[in-house]
């Protein structure tokens, strides 16, 4: 995906970008960061169920037991890779929400965006999403570059990687706590 953003980007019909293995480039994307490191992408894949799960928190280390679906095959990638945790990739939100009715031992990860009224938020490791990011699993990217590459050309990468990024305004969050 990177690859295909950044290879687009053209002036002139001149590619702007090339793409190198090894360690003789300018600029390395990675998802390990050092201090040096600049986070140019990222998002947050948040643990759901079906709103009527009787299931309401998951651990991180016992994450294989449960049949896990998402809704992209960029997740999927990431989840296996980054985790170790094979998933199944379904076309629609009323798809998983089928399959997530089925049986509480079906979870998803989900982007932000593709949050409604419909899932329930699960707790990983007693912690919630809405009150803390540690509640997901994170797909960071950042850049390592090399002194003589310009800001603008970090601007420039930032703005043309798009991995649905799961940003939201915290501070905006609205909570009402009722009794009966």
């Amino acid at each position: 995906n990177i690859e295909k953003s950044l290879g687009a980007l053209q002036f002139n019909e001149k590619p702007r970008f090339s793409f190198k293995k090894g360690n003789r480039s300018d600029i390395k994307i990675s998802m390990v960061s050092n201090e040096k490191s600049k986070k140019i992408s990222g998002k947050d894949l948040i643990p759901v169920g079906h709103l009527y799960s009787l299931l309401d928190n998951t651990k991180r280390e016992e994450l294989e037991k449960y049949n896990i679906f998402v809704l992209s095959e960029l997740n999927n990638q990431f989840l296996k890779e980054e985790y170790s945790l094979s998933s199944t990739v379904l076309s629609s939100t009323d798809e998983l929400l089928l399959k997530l009715k089925e049986d509480d031992n079906n979870i998803a990860f989900l982007d932000f965006k593709d949050l409604d009224f419909r899932f329930k938020i699960l707790k990983l490791d007693d912690d919630y999403y809405l009150d803390s990011n540690s509640a997901s699993l994170s797909a960071n990217f950042y850049l390592d570059v090399k002194e003589n590459v310009s800001d603008y050309i970090i601007t420039v990468i930032s703005k043309n990687i798009d991995l649905g990024d799961s940003s939201w305004d915290r501070d905006k969050l609205v909570k009402i706590n009722m009794a009966g």
